[in-house]
């Protein structure tokens, strides 16, 4: 069983994003997306960029060994589908947090899915795994 207020593992987000080739907005859509990941909600604040670290803090306490090793995912030409897929998404919840931004991203979102389709586009998500040795 998990500690209260872990994580579920199969929903870390990283608290970076990077575009390439980079856009003015990707700063304020990526903000206003960690926002969004950190909101609070009936059962708590999300956790969103921070659960790496909650969770490795958490598992300390209670004597486990924690391992973290970076592996960012990256989405390229060849992952053109699930970048679209993913970008539409990033960039709804960003407008979700914050809707000043409706307006201004829907222009950001036609360029960004015309570099993907045309395999212009790079995406890096900050992502770690962590391996839970439990106490001995």
């Amino acid at each position: 069983m998990r500690p209260r207020g872990l994580p579920d593992p199969a929903c870390h987000v990283g608290r970076r994003v990077e575009l390439t080739p980079a856009d003015p907005l990707d700063g304020r859509v990526s903000a206003a997306f960690n926002a969004h990941q950190r909101r609070p909600t009936e059962r708590g604040r999300l956790l969103g960029p921070d659960a790496v670290a909650r969770a490795v803090g958490q598992f300390g306490r209670l004597g486990a060994e924690v391992l973290v090793q970076p592996s960012p995912w990256l989405l390229g030409a060849y992952q053109a589908d699930l970048a679209k897929v993913w970008f539409e998404g990033w960039v709804r919840a960003a407008c979700e947090h914050q809707p000043e931004l409706v307006a201004e991203t829907k222009g950001y979102t036609r360029r960004r899915l015309a570099q993907a389709s045309a395999g212009q586009l790079a995406v890096t998500l900050d992502h770690a795994d962590l391996l839970i040795l439990p106490a001995t």
